[in-house]
């Protein structure tokens, strides 16, 4: 190892870096050596002149020295209130800034330059500027630094040394003030401001902030913060739930504190006062609606704005805004509205000065004032000695319209039998009703009445006896419906005690227990007659649905309901008719009381038709994409065979019976044609047809329907065909009918609609009879003998209209996508008779006992004859050749007799008789056309007897059931009800007297549809009460009630 040389070497005092070099044998090295002491720096003025040209500006040049040698790179802040400051960099580009600091780098010779505008401020200008004593630290206060205050005055600047900051009694201050309120949660900006000892803003003063409490909030900063070059340390306070101070200090500056006091948070609006008053519409209410506004702590919050809106009834408010007072409390008055109903005034106060506070409510009703007392609940009721009804007795007091007064006090006694009432006054709720409980301390019947000031009165009746023993079904049980829909009739049951009399107020439980169906009411309370009753919604699915009836203590009972297709009309009320269901590809007929399935598998059919003159069945099946067949089956849907095998999609059908010629219409745009029996090869009617569809032949012309929106036509019987246009402009046609001269069709429109539509048969008076929304007709079908447009439905119904299209009426439902219906409504060559002989001069005339009216014809005045005198029998026969077979009874034995017997074997019997104005027993004329069904007599007679019959009865059913004026009126003592009824139902005739009490009921039992309205038919009343006493003359009035409604009271005067 070479021997080491070794030198002494002191560092100077100045605070920099020493380099000593060290030579030998030819090399030379640098050592280098710090100093950690701090330089004597200092800041003096080099250069203070205002620039040439400028009245405002000056070059201000500071020297920064070291141990008295300039600094290079020294930061240099310049900082004003008054002014701008821009730099002059050696390179780059210069920066400005106004009021406010700017740092510029000494330059080798220890310059930092900047130029001031003082912008004409007012005197005395003052530029500050500061640099750190050392560059090896960042200064944490004021004794890193060294600071110069340059004071720019009438164009001199004058340099002023700062004195030590221990020296300063300098202090500190909040922009707040020495008080903070506020609430929770709120968020506050506070500055503290230094200022030295001449109240001067100084730059860069650490600040640190503290709160008294943890509980009294919280700061965004805990750390000191500098003052900016206005003198201001800012931080965010954001207030706790507590009071307490806050304190601002710095180094060398007097502390700053201000107290903090927590302020209640407001919290809600409350309705004080003026709710729930009534008056008559229009009026001003007697008190005003009082708000108050508090806070979180229960305090009044005075002179906050309440705003007041209408927003129900359409009154208006005295003042739409209101100032709390000193109670925190605020009013106005409502003028109710004009019209009787419930007004609502909301009270809010403005959302961005009082965030989440909420709204009060304030209601008063607008009433007509009280015109009636009506019974609400609990009459009829049975009850057993000493214990209190189920149900209590509850009135309602309406006005004119039926509306609801509350705050009247009705009052209630026993005026028949005893017992005991809970209370004997109650004043009517909001909505107008009072109750109270009743506890009957004896057998027999009780009545209490309910009355108030200026009403009529109302009764309650209630029973007491034994109690149930059994409950026994009424009604309603074996009906039949469609999977999901409603039955038509109600389950009713009776409750009974042991000596079979009906017992009411009892509890009954209806529930489903197979079927997967549901019912409503599931609980219902037996009336005065001891009966309950609930209606059921079949199940989804096909199948037996079943209901229990079940009273606590009692053997429950059981309904039973199906779900599949229903026939809704009596055979009596329709004519025989066909049907294809596409979706089952399955024929059906309906002909007698249910619908038959008559050949399955029926696939592919397109169209069908009926031969009335042979009994024949005819379809238009598809047999591939460009092949079908022209079928033929008898009408049981049997003997199905092929009559024409075709290379063509047939599309439509139609047979002329007289003819024996089948038509239709196919997808290559041709109408062919074939006889009946199909003994000779097709023939083509017309070609080049666009889209052909349904078809229909009548008096010897063709009709078909075109998808593009026609309706045409052609003469059979012309030599040459010309085709005529019926209807164009049309929405797709899809089947034809032609019935009366008429031509009748229904057209396809957008998204499912449709219409009904006629015509005459060349097109003019074309009408729209019915519009559909949806569920557009798939087929139709016109019986011109009984006035009726019957049609088939996707959504599973058949249904009827007379020929304007009106009075619809559903005929079988729960039916598979039915189309192509057609009916059995031509009736077939009569019997032929030998001709009457002829009579000798001077014989006495003898006539057939066809003959009814011997005018020596037998023809339809005839079987009018016996129309008008079926069902009468015995001494009560008018005339006695109506009884043709004299069996002693005029039915339908004796019409077969007279139709087998016309003169005219080819005239059909016509009902032109008034049927209204007939005393018959409709009940007798349908057990006759039951009978003819039943009988399965198909002969010629027999048929057109069951057709002439279906007739009367279709004729003598009344489209709507109606309550008519009683006769004669006034009266003494007694008078008739006449009314119609439109459907078979149970009837009941409830005479009331003025004052709504029940007088009389008269049960009158099930009756059939028809007119009740001569003597032998109508209600009768005998001018007597329930207990047979005679009535006191005056004003009555009586109301019809059956299964389905409940008609207007009719008036009626007993004058004595």
């Amino acid at each position: 190892m070479a021997a080491g040389a070794q030198i002494g070497y002191e560092v100077g005092t100045a605070g920099r870096e020493q380099v000593i070099i060290v030579s030998a044998v030819g090399q030379t090295k640098e050592v280098t050596a710090y100093s950690t002491a701090l330089p004597d720096r200092k800041i003096t003025i080099d250069t203070n002149a205002r620039r040439s040209g400028s009245s405002t500006k000056y070059d201000l040049k500071l020297l920064i020295e070291d141990d008295d040698t300039p600094v290079s790179g020294v930061a240099v802040t310049f900082d004003t209130l008054k002014g701008t400051l821009t730099n002059t960099p050696d390179t780059g580009t210069s920066n400005t800034v106004t009021n406010g600091s700017l740092t510029e780098n000494t330059n080798l010779d220890g310059i930092a330059h900047v130029i001031y505008d003082s912008l004409n401020y007012a005197a005395p200008l003052e530029v500050l500027t500061f640099a750190h004593k050392s560059a090896l630290t960042v200064p944490t206060d004021e004794a890193d630094m060294i600071r110069l205050t340059i004071n720019v005055s009438g164009g001199s600047v004058t340099p002023r040394q700062p004195e030590q900051p221990q020296q300063r009694t300098a202090a500190l201050s909040f922009n707040l003030g020495t008080t903070i309120t506020g609430n929770e949660d709120d968020s506050i900006a506070l500055t503290a401001t230094a200022r030295d000892e001449n109240g001067d803003v100084r730059f860069g003063v650490p600040v640190t902030f503290t709160l008294s409490s943890a509980n009294v909030g919280t700061l965004s900063q805990t750390t000191p913060v500098l003052t900016s070059s206005s003198g201001q340390a800012t931080v965010t306070l954001t207030l706790g739930d507590e009071d307490g101070t806050i304190t601002a200090t710095a180094t060398g500056y007097t502390t700053a504190q201000a107290t903090i006091t927590i302020e209640p948070t407001p919290t809600d609006l409350a309705a004080v006062s003026g709710s729930g008053q009534s008056g008559t519409p229009g009026t001003t209410l007697s008190s005003p609606f009082v708000v108050r506004f508090e806070d979180d702590e229960g305090d009044p919050i005075p002179g906050a704005v309440i705003t007041f809106t209408v927003e129900t009834g359409g009154g208006s408010v005295s003042s739409s805004t209101a100032t709390t007072d000193a109670d925190g409390e605020a009013e106005t008055i409502l003028t109710l509205g004009s019209v009787g109903m419930r007004n609502t005034v909301r009270a809010s106060v403005n959302a961005t000065d009082y965030p989440g506070v909420g709204s009060a409510v304030f209601t008063a009703d607008a009433s007509l004032g009280p015109e009636a007392i009506v019974i609400a609940g609990g009459d009829d009721q049975t009850g057993l000695a000493n214990r209190r009804l189920d149900e209590d007795l509850s009135v309602q007091v309406v006005d004119r319209e039926d509306n609801g007064i509350g705050g009247v006090l009705v009052r209630f006694r026993i005026t028949e039998g005893r017992g005991r009432l809970s209370r004997n006054s109650a004043r009517t709720d909001p909505d107008g009703y009072a109750e109270v409980g009743f506890t009957p301390t004896a057998d027999g019947e009780i009545v209490v009445e309910a009355y108030a000031t200026g009403l009529s009165s109302a009764f309650f009746t209630v029973f007491t006896g034994e109690p149930p023993s059994d409950i026994v079904k009424v009604s309603g049980d074996n009906q039949s419906g469609l999977p999901g829909t409603r039955l038509a009739n109600p389950f009713v049951v009776e409750v009974v005690n042991e000596n079979d009399e009906p017992v009411s107020g009892v509890t009954v439980n209806f529930a489903v227990t197979a079927g997967g169906g549901s019912v409503s009411p599931e609980t219902a309370t037996t009336n005065a007659s001891g009966r309950a009753q609930t209606r059921l919604t079949l199940g989804d699915e096909p199948g037996n649905n079943r209901v229990a009836a079940r009273v606590t203590g009692l053997t429950a009972v059981n309904f039973n309901a199906t779900s599949g297709m229903q026939v809704l009309v009596g055979a009596s009320q329709r004519v025989p008719m066909y049907w294809i269901s596409r979706t089952e590809g399955t024929l059906y007929r309906l002909v007698d009381a249910d619908i038959e399935a008559l050949a399955p598998s029926v696939t592919g059919v397109t169209g069908i038709t009926i031969d009335t003159a042979n009994n024949l069945l005819y379809f238009a099946v598809q047999t591939g994409p460009n092949r079908g067949e022209i079928r033929s089956a008898n009408l049981n849907g049997r003997n199905i065979r092929t009559v024409k095998t075709l290379t063509a999609v047939p599309m439509g059908i139609t047979v002329d019976s007289a003819g024996g010629v089948v038509y239709w219409t196919n997808s290559r745009g041709r109408i062919q044609s074939i006889p009946a029996d199909g003994s000779a090869n097709l023939t083509n009617i017309l070609q080049n047809l666009p889209n052909p569809g349904p078809i229909v032949v009548s008096n010897g012309h063709l009709y078909w329907g075109e998808a593009a929106g026609r309706i045409r036509r052609i003469d059979l019987a012309a030599t040459r065909q010309t085709v005529q246009n019926v209807a164009t402009g049309l929405s797709e046609p899809l089947s034809l009918s032609v019935a009366k001269n008429k031509l009748y069709w229904v057209e396809r429109g957008d998204a499912g609609s449709g219409s009904l539509n006629r015509s005459n048969l060349d097109g003019s008076n074309a009408q729209t009879l019915k519009t559909f929304a949806s569920g557009v007709p798939t087929s139709i079908a016109v019986d011109g003998s009984d006035n009726k447009i019957y049609w088939t439905k996707g959504t599973g119904k058949i249904q009827r209209s007379n020929l304007a299209g009106r009075l619809v009426k559903d005929i079988a439902s729960g039916v598979t996508n039915p189309i192509g219906i057609i009916l059995n409504v031509v009736a077939p060559p009569t019997i032929a008779r030998p001709p009457t002989q002829p009579r000798e001069p001077g014989e006495t005339p003898t006539y057939s006992q066809y003959d009814v009216n011997e005018d020596g014809a037998i023809n339809n005045a005839d079987t009018r004859a016996v129309a008008a005198a079926i069902g009468q029998s015995g001494g009560g026969i008018t005339d006695p050749r109506t009884d043709v077979d004299g069996s002693g009874t005029v039915d339908a034995t004796d019409i077969i007799l007279v139709l087998a017997n016309l003169d005219d074997d080819i005239a059909a019997p016509t009902l032109d008789i008034d049927v209204k104005a007939l005393d018959l027993d409709f009940d007798r004329v349908q057990e006759q056309v039951e009978m003819l069904l039943a009988s399965g007599d198909r002969s010629i007679a027999a048929q057109r007897a069951l057709l002439y019959l279906q007739h009367l009865l279709a004729s003598a059913r009344p489209d709507e059931t109606v309550l008519l004026a009683n006769y004669p009126n006034p009266f003494n003592p007694e008078t008739w009800i006449p009314y119609h009824l439109s459907e078979s139902t149970d009837v009941r005739v409830n005479i009331y007297d003025s004052r709504g009490i029940l007088v009389r009921a008269l049960p009158l039992g099930h009756q059939t549809a028809g007119y009740y309205t001569s003597r032998s038919r109508a209600a009768y009343w005998d001018g007597r009460n329930a207990f047979g006493e005679r009535v006191a003359s005056g004003i009555y009035f009586y109301q019809l009630q059956t299964d389905a409604e409940v008609s207007p009271l009719r008036k009626m005067v007993i004058l004595k």
